[in-house]
This record gives C-alpha cells, sequence and structure tokens, in this order.
C-alpha cells in the first residue's frame, strides 16, 4: 500500500501523512477528531457516508452520542464553507467540494459527479425518507458491495422497495455507466420480462434473447435493480443469470417475497420496522413510532403525538408487526378515529385500514390487496395449507402444522414442502430456535383466518388444532415425574397462546366440550407450575370440571381435581376439600399408587390449612406408607414438601426441617432450579417459625440469587421469595431494604392475582416506619381479603397477625382501632399496598386521614412472618 495521498479543495489543503489541514497555506488547527472526520469524507466521497460508519471510523470501539459528530460537523463548515459537506437527511453526510486532482482515473472510476450520474439513470424521484432502517441500509450497502446478486426478500409491505431506493441512490456516483431501474409488477406475461430490462437499460433486444443482451453489456459497469420479481420469478432468474455469467460489471439488486433460488444469490430478508417496548426511554425515535407520528402529520398537519399517547402508538405498531405499509394505512385513520380510538379498532383491521397513495400500485391501495396479492400467487395447495396455519396463535412446531394444515388430498410431508415454500414467499416466518418453529405475522394470521371462513372450514380446521394441542400437553404429563420442571415449561412456553386458543374454541357456541376437558387436564400442570397463570389457570380449570360427567376417564378428572386445589390454595373452603378428596378416590379407584401419593399430599395440606389436623396427619401417615424409595426423586420431593408443611402446621419444627432438607437434597441431585426452589423457600420459612431470622435473610439471599439465574421462570415463586424477605428483614432492623424488597414483591404479587397475600407483611412493615394507624388499616384490608377468598392464615401468617394486632392494641384504644380496621376493610387491596409503600415524604396516610406516627416496641420475631411457599 502507497503513502496517503494529499488533497486539494478550493484554498484548503488536506494533508493526510503530517496529519495537518491547511488553508490560504496556513495551518488551521481542527482537533484529531475532526481531522480523522474529514479525512473518512473526503477518502469517501463517491458517496453519502452513513452516520453509523463515521462513528465507527472515528470512535473506534467507543459508545458516543450522534450529536458528537453533528458538532464536528458544524466545527469544519466554519473553516471550509458550508458547500464543502452536504447532510443527507435520514442518512449520512458526504463531502461535495471539488478535488483539484490530477489523478483523472481516480476521478472517473470513484468519484464521478452525483449530477452526471443522475443523466444517466432512471431512478425514481429523489431518495426516499427511510424510518428505523439505518441498520438495514448499511447492511445491505456491505453486502451488495461484495456481492454481484443481491435478492432483498420480505413479505409484502415491509419495505423492500423503499430500501432498493434508498441504496440505489446514496451508490449511483459509484457506477459509471449507471444505476438502473426496472419496475416489473405491472407486467403480467413473463414473455415481457427480457425485453423491459433491455427497454430500461436503451438496449433492444434482439431474437437471439437474453444472453446476446447480456454480451453487449460485457463493458459495462452499471447497477440494475429488478423490482418486484415474486410473481415473474423464473422470468427474471433466466435474464439474471446470462448478466451474471456473461456481463460482469453489471450488478443486480432484485426485490422480491420469495428468493430466486440461484446459486450466485446473496439473500438478505427484511423484517418489520422495530417496536419498542411499553415505557421505552427511546419510545418515540423508534423506526415504527417515528414513522407512525410523520405519515399522521402528513395526513394532518396540526397533529402531536401526546407523550400520554406513546404506548398506545407502540402497541398499534407493534399489532402491525411494524410492516411499514400497515402503519402508513393506520395513520391515515388517526384524523378519523384518534390514536386510541384506532387502537380499539384493530381486530377490524382489513375494513379500517384502507387508504393507501392514491399514485400507489394497486395491491398496495388496501392492507388486504397487499396480502391478496400474495395469496393469488399461491398453488391451490399452498393457499389450503395457508389458510389452515391460521389456526395458530405465536408460532407453532412442525409436528403441529402437519397435522392442522392437512387433509385427505394433502398428506403430512407435502405440507412440509409447502410450508417451505410459504416461509420462501415470506408469508410464514421460521424462528430462529433449537427446535424448528414458524409463525405468521398478526396482520397476516388475520388474512389466513379470513380465507379459512370464506373456504368454510374454520370448525374442522379449528377441532384438529385443538388436537394437536391435546398431543402436546399429553405427552408432557408423561415426562412429569422424569423431566425437569423448568426444562419442561421453557419447552412449552411458546405453545400458551394455541393452548389458550384451542380452550377458548372447546369451550366456545361450537366447540367440543368433552376435547375441551381433556385439554385443561392435560395442560393444568402448565398453569399450576408456570406461576403467571394463578387466576387465568383457575377459571380455565373449573370451566372444564363443570363439563366433567360420567364418560370423563378417571386419569382427566383426577388432574383437574388435584391441579385446580393446588391452585386455589390458600383458599380452604368446602369446594376445596370436596375436590382434594376427589381426587384421592379417583386414584384409589385407578389403583395408581405414585398419582394416589400426591394427591394424599394435596388433601393433607388442605386439611391442615383449615385447622383439621388429625384428618391431615392420616392422609400424610397414608402416604408415607405408600412411598417407595425406587419411585422418581422428583415424586418423593413433592411428598417430603406435603409432609413438610404439615409438619410446620403442626409447629413440628425440627421434623418439618429434616423434611424439607431430604426434598432440597432430592432436588439438587435432579438440578432442578424450581424444585430447588420450592424446597430452600419450606427451609427458610421452618428458620422463621424458630425466630432464626438471620437465617432467613441469608435464605431469602440465597433464593434471589437463584431466581436471577433463570428470571421470570415461576413468578409466583419470584413474588413469594420478596415477600418473606421483606419481613425477615424487618425481623434483623433492616428496614429500609425491607421496604425495597415490599416494593419488588408488589408488582409480582398483583401479576398472579393474590396482593392480598402480601398484605401481612406489609402491615408490618408500615408499623415500623412509625406509621401505625395505616398498619392497622392495611391490617383491615388484609383481614377482608382474607374473608373474600374463603382462605386461612397459614401458620406463621397468623402468628405475624396475632403479634401485630396486639402491639395495636397498645398503640391505640379498643374504639380507635375498630374505626382504622372498619376503614381499612373499604380499601382496596392495591390501595392498601401503596399506603404501606410509600415515600416517607409523602402525607402520612391521606388527606382524610392526619397521622401521627406512633412507635411502639419491635415485633417479636419468634411471632411473625409472611405468606409461606
Amino acid at each position: 500500500m502507497g503513502e496517503p495521498r494529499d488533497y486539494r479543495f478550493g484554498n484548503a489543503e488536506l494533508r493526510p501523512r503530517q496529519r495537518v489541514l491547511l488553508v490560504d497555506g496556513h495551518p488551521r488547527p481542527i482537533g484529531a477528531r475532526a481531522f480523522d472526520l474529514l479525512l473518512t469524507l473526503v477518502e469517501r466521497r463517491d458517496r453519502v457516508v452513513h452516520k453509523n460508519e463515521l462513528l465507527d471510523c472515528v470512535w473506534p470501539g467507543l459508545v458516543v452520542e450522534e450529536n458528537n459528530l453533528q458538532v464536528h460537523i458544524s466545527g469544519l463548515r466554519k473553516v471550509l464553507g458550508p458547500q464543502a459537506i452536504a447532510t443527507v437527511p435520514g442518512r449520512g453526510y458526504r463531502f461535495t467540494a471539488t478535488l483539484d486532482d490530477t489523478d483523472s482515473q481516480l476521478q472517473v472510476s470513484a468519484a464521478t459527479p452525483v449530477a452526471d450520474a443522475r443523466a444517466n439513470s432512471n431512478l425514481p424521484g429523489p431518495a426516499p425518507v427511510l424510518y428505523g432502517r439505518d441498520r438495514e441500509l448499511a447492511q445491505l450497502r456491505s453486502v451488495a458491495a461484495t456481492h454481484r446478486l443481491v435478492t432483498l426478500v420480505g413479505p409484502g409491505g415491509i419495505g423492500k422497495t423503499v430500501l432498493a431506493q434508498a441504496l440505489a441512490h446514496e451508490l449511483l456516483a459509484g457506477f459509471p455507466d449507471g444505476v438502473w431501474w426496472c419496475e416489473l409488477a405491472p407486467i403480467g406475461e413473463a414473455s415481457l420480462v427480457p425485453a423491459a430490462v433491455a427497454g430500461v437499460l436503451r438496449e433492444e433486444l434482439h431474437e437471439s434473447g437474453v444472453e446476446e443482451l447480456a454480451r453487449r453489456l460485457a463493458s459495462r459497469r452499471l447497477l440494475l435493480v429488478i423490482d418486484n420479481c415474486e410473481h415473474l420469478p423464473q422470468a427474471a432468474s433466466e435474464v439474471i443469470r446470462a448478466l451474471y455469467r456473461f456481463a460482469p460489471g453489471v450488478r443486480v439488486l432484485a426485490t422480491s417475497r420469495e428468493p430466486m433460488k440461484l446459486a450466485e444469490e446473496h439473500v438478505f430478508r427484511l423484517h418489520g420496522l422495530d417496536v419498542p417496548e411499553r415505557g421505552a426511554a427511546a419510545m418515540r425515535t423508534a423506526g415504527a413510532v417515528a414513522m407512525f407520528e410523520a405519515r399522521v402529520r402528513a395526513a394532518d398537519a396540526t397533529f402531536e403525538l401526546a407523550t400520554s399517547d406513546l404506548d398506545e402508538a407502540a402497541e398499534i405498531c407493534r399489532h402491525l408487526d411494524g410492516i411499514p405499509l400497515a402503519i402508513e394505512f393506520a395513520a391515515a385513520r388517526v384524523p378519523l378515529f384518534g390514536v386510541r380510538g384506532l387502537r380499539e379498532q384493530l381486530d377490524e383491521r382489513f375494513r379500517v385500514l384502507t387508504r393507501g397513495a392514491r399514485l400507489a400500485q394497486p395491491r398496495h391501495q388496501t392492507l388486504h390487496s397487499a396480502l391478496e396479492w400474495s395469496f393469488a400467487l399461491l398453488s391451490a395447495q399452498q393457499q389450503v395449507v395457508f389458510r389452515r396455519l391460521g389456526a395458530f396463535a405465536g408460532s407453532f412446531g412442525l409436528a403441529s402444522a402437519q397435522r392442522v394444515a392437512g387433509n385427505d388430498n394433502i398428506d403430512a410431508w407435502r405440507v412440509l414442502d409447502d410450508l417451505g415454500d410459504l416461509v420462501d414467499k415470506s408469508l410464514v416466518l421460521a424462528e430462529q430456535s433449537d427446535v424448528p418453529r414458524c409463525r405468521l405475522l398478526e396482520t397476516t394470521r388475520a388474512f389466513a383466518l379470513g380465507k379459512l371462513a370464506d373456504a368454510g372450514e374454520v370448525e374442522v380446521v379449528r377441532r384438529a388444532h385443538a388436537q394437536a394441542m391435546l398431543e402436546i400437553f399429553e405427552a408432557t404429563c408423561r415426562d412429569e415425574l422424569t423431566v425437569p420442571l423448568l426444562e419442561r415449561l421453557a419447552r412449552h412456553a411458546a405453545d400458551m397462546d394455541n393452548l389458550r386458543v384451542a380452550l377458548d374454541w372447546c369451550f366456545g357456541p361450537n366447540g367440543d366440550r368433552s376435547l375441551g376437558v381433556a385439554l385443561a387436564s392435560a395442560s393444568a400442570w402448565v398453569w399450576r407450575e408456570g406461576g403467571a397463570g394463578r387466576p387465568e389457570g383457575l377459571r380455565r380449570l373449573q370451566l372444564a370440571l363443570g363439563h366433567v360427567d360420567a364418560q370423563t376417564p378417571p386419569m382427566i378428572e383426577t388432574r383437574l381435581c388435584i391441579d385446580w386445589t393446588h391452585l386455589a390454595s390458600p383458599q380452604v373452603g368446602d369446594i376445596e376439600l370436596t375436590r382434594a378428596r376427589r381426587g384421592v378416590e379417583l386414584c384409589r379407584a385407578m389403583q395408581d399408587a405414585p398419582r394416589l401419593a400426591l394427591a394424599l399430599g394435596m388433601l393433607a395440606m388442605t386439611h391442615s390449612r383449615r385447622h383439621e389436623n388429625q384428618p391431615a396427619n392420616d392422609a400424610i401417615e397414608e402416604q408415607r406408607r405408600l412411598l417407595q424409595p425406587d419411585w422418581p426423586p422428583y415424586l418423593r420431593a413433592r411428598a417430603l414438601l406435603a409432609q413438610g408443611f404439615v409438619s410446620l402446621q403442626n409447629d413440628a419444627f425440627e421434623p418439618a426441617m429434616a423434611e424439607y432438607e431430604q426434598a432440597y437434597h432430592l432436588a439438587a441431585g435432579l438440578g432442578d432450579p424450581l424444585l430447588l426452589s420450592h424446597s430452600l423457600t419450606n427451609r427458610e420459612q421452618c428458620a422463621a417459625a424458630l425466630g432464626q431470622w438471620k437465617e432467613c435473610v441469608d435464605r431469602g439471599r440465597e433464593l434471589v440469587a437463584l431466581i436471577e439465574r433463570y428470571p421470570g421462570a415461576h413468578p409466583t415463586l419470584d413474588a413469594i421469595v420478596a415477600g418473606n424477605l421483606c419481613m425477615a428483614l424487618i425481623g434483623i432492623g433492616a428496614i429500609d431494604e425491607a421496604l425495597e424488597q415490599g416494593r419488588r414483591a408488589r408488582p409480582l404479587f398483583e401479576r398472579f392475582g393474590h396482593l392480598v397475600c402480601l398484605l401481612d407483611p406489609l402491615a408490618s412493615l408500615a408499623y415500623e416506619r412509625g406509621f401505625a394507624a395505616d398498619a392497622a388499616r392495611i391490617m383491615g384490608c388484609a383481614d377482608a381479603g382474607q374473608a373474600r377468598a374463603r382462605s386461612e392464615r397459614e401458620r406463621v401468617e397468623a402468628a405475624l397477625h396475632a403479634s401485630l394486632a396486639e402491639r395495636l392494641s397498645l398503640a391505640f384504644g379498643p374504639d380507635e382501632l375498630r374505626r382504622l380496621v372498619e376503614e381499612g376493610a373499604t380499601l382496596s387491596v392495591q390501595a392498601a399496598a401503596s399506603l404501606a409503600l410509600r415515600d416517607d415524604a409523602q402525607d402520612a396516610s391521606s388527606p382524610a386521614w392526619p397521622e401521627s406516627p406512633v412507635r411502639a416496641a419491635p415485633p417479636d420475631v419468634r411471632e411473625s412472618h409472611p405468606a409461606r411457599a
């Protein structure tokens, strides 16, 4: 590599070797970063240099704000004049000063002036404005620089044409023989494609055909963009193949909804615009939302996207899968519906989103027509498979697709072939995961369901979908005692939306109730162990139990009874006891000893929560007699957890600790983090019952660390751990840290619908912070909530409640305490939690309840602890 050359332009000279800029022959200090920035722009003067590329070159390996770039550009313009560096909105900067350069070869091959290049091109209009595509544009530029044939692939309306136009304009000056745009959408016959390409390139197509045309282009250096190849893929491929073989200076960028399937092709798949999470700091500048706001403003110049509407705007973009065409249609409807109103109308998206640009292609005039264009290009068999895949919500596995999308004329293996073609055609997305799964975009799925209804296949396909889900979840039941819980949950988390859709159909107007009962039974363990779905799980299992009849197989009813009782905990009314007994009765009838052992454990815990110690002890003793040392460790661990629970309720702390210790070692041997967490939580509870608060805090922090290694795996357990740690910290006097844990626990308890369980420790927290009246109110709310839920406080909770009640009776007279408790009973659990967790700087309770901080003696650490696991 030779020495870096000097550059002269106007009254300036840039000398890279000496790292100096001369103006009128005198050095002008501009700083090291500004010098590198100027040199980068000069060396790349043949094109627009993207902002990200400049940041990488000038600040390599560093993360810097974009305004640093703007500051240095502004400084260079002050030195060189405003005409030296041009800003290209949405893309970057370009060095535009004329070099005083005798290197004519460089000038011709790499720096053809843009104005001259435009005369040698037919690119439509100015460069389009891009939203949120900076990364994709840079990636596509890099791919196009190293591959002669690139196909930009993606579903209809995803923005392929706009991105191709942006890149073509950016590369305009780099091709001496021009950049040429060939639009195939208006062409309906394959035989016309060669002539269309020849006409664009200002050549005549002779009878000898495309090979002779390609040979005539052999000496030319140009970029040919062929837009919308999907309906004529064979004809387009023949032209491209000839150009690739006989015209080495010609590069081709094609856009299509499916690859061209040429050996030389490099496929660049384009996905929807990024949609931010709710509340994200950069929500307004995210590609999808930025485009939405700009397009609404184009329809209504007075529009301003209010901060309060940002979440709604992001939700609209999310439901439209970040598809630019759909976002454009949606934005056009905001002047009529408003942002929030439009969000409520999206279920009718194909009726609402119908106003396309007047000059757009017909297939882009409505959201429905954009998808209809792709659907019409499918074979009859592919259309059947596509519309049947609309039954899936979220992603789906290949085996499920075979089960649902096939029929008497399409066998399972043909389904896979057609599924592969649908992925190629961008109507189905293949997810990147260890286990192959696919999905339809939400808008595409809505279109497929419309086609399914048109074909009169809704009920038969819904039934096939529910049966496919039953097969999946029945298989998981066989793994119940051998596969770790976390692994089972992770394996089937992706099918939860499909499960919901299937259950909704089964118990809907035209559904199959017996199929629904079987599916609810097979999937009951997910609601029991998954944590986040307790209210939903109770509702769904209750619905299924209502349709159990004499024809229901005993195993199906058994699972429903046992898992519903588990989910209902800590509710212990007559119905919970009846179902726990029914589970035992069914297991006896089936002579299923392992499942009977689990059912007896559930029955024992139900009796124990009702303070019915003798029946609880009887059930546990029978369970102990049944247990065999060669049974699966997971089953034995669950039995030990039940035994420890009953021992703890009987105040037999040492036996309980020993039983939990055995369960802990079994869980450790299995390597099951969820079972390990359950065991460790209950060990911590024993320590709490014994007043060993330092031990509780240590175990609580150990649990937090364990949970953090598996975030989101079991939200219910996360909540219990945070609540328990909150109370343990109160026990050692760490009130500030206890407040922090209480605030962490609150949304977790709310998520699984049992915030009332957190109120006892929160009442103690309020008392310890000096707000005794609020503590009384929170206790009143907790009492009312427990009564509504028909639940009994467990042993440690009850001790906590009694201890706080005693301290409050010393702080207030009987009438005053009764008044405060009654006030609390009128509060929602959310309001009571807010009282406990408010900042010290806030009013002590509320304007209506002036608080005089009352501090009594610290709690007896042996007499208080929060809800246990």
